[in-house]
């Protein structure tokens, strides 16, 4: 974690140099993600849809070149199905589950802005992210069953990649409200299962929608 910290104050700092305008926005969304899963039987997912919120800070240069960097919480994953037991080892029958990561999530994007008053930025870069909940649960009949995993047999840090584009209203010199459309992709495996799936690999992707207000300093 102290890892990304210091990539992204090495990259506010850098853009301090040559920054022509700076903005601080807050948002918040929805998530549609999946899981590619690749060597196992069962590797059927459903999209899960869940809700995100977050933090950027974007700085536009003279060109105008722009850069973003933000912390997002971030719930992503996929519906799997799952075969339910109750504690007396009861068949409870097959769900489709929801199967939950949540991430503290550092994105870091590179753009070019086009206009003024009303603008269009496309962007691309990578976001870093930090494991720090998964489960899975299903509800039957009103009663909800759920499973913490144990950590251990994950990889708690995440490495993805992602294409962004921002349509931005600014009101005055000061307010403005955007709306943000992201793709990500994980490049990194997700979990480390080797004793229970060898060979198999999990991939997120998302795609992530926000409407949010930033102020212009």
């Amino acid at each position: 974690m102290k890892k990304l910290l210091v990539l992204v104050l090495f990259f506010l700092m850098l853009g301090s140099i040559f920054a022509q305008s700076n903005s601080i926005g807050v948002f918040g969304g929805i998530n549609v993600s999946n899981m590619k899963i690749e060597n196992y039987n069962n590797n059927d997912s459903k999209s899960l849809t869940r809700f995100v919120c977050g933090i950027k800070y974007q700085r536009v240069f003279s060109k105008p070149f722009v850069i973003d960097a933000g912390i997002v919480y971030n719930t992503i994953g996929c519906k799997i199905e799952v075969n339910w037991r109750n504690e007396n080892n009861e068949d409870l029958g097959t769900y489709d589950a929801p199967w939950i990561h949540q991430y503290l999530s550092v994105p870091v994007v590179f753009g070019y802005k086009f206009g003024d008053t009303f603008s269009i930025i496309p962007k691309i870069g990578f976001q870093m992210s930090y494991l720090m909940d998964s489960r899975i649960k299903a509800t039957n009949n009103g009663v909800t069953y759920e499973n913490k995993l144990d950590l251990e047999y994950y990889n708690r840090f995440d490495f993805a990649g992602v294409v962004d584009v921002e349509l931005c209203y600014i009101f005055n010199s000061n307010w403005g409200v955007f709306f943000d459309l992201s793709g990500k992709y994980s490049f990194t495996n997700s979990a480390n299962f080797i004793n229970i799936f060898k060979d198999t690999t999990f991939h997120h992707y998302s795609l992530l929608t926000v409407l949010g207000v930033k102020y212009s300093f």
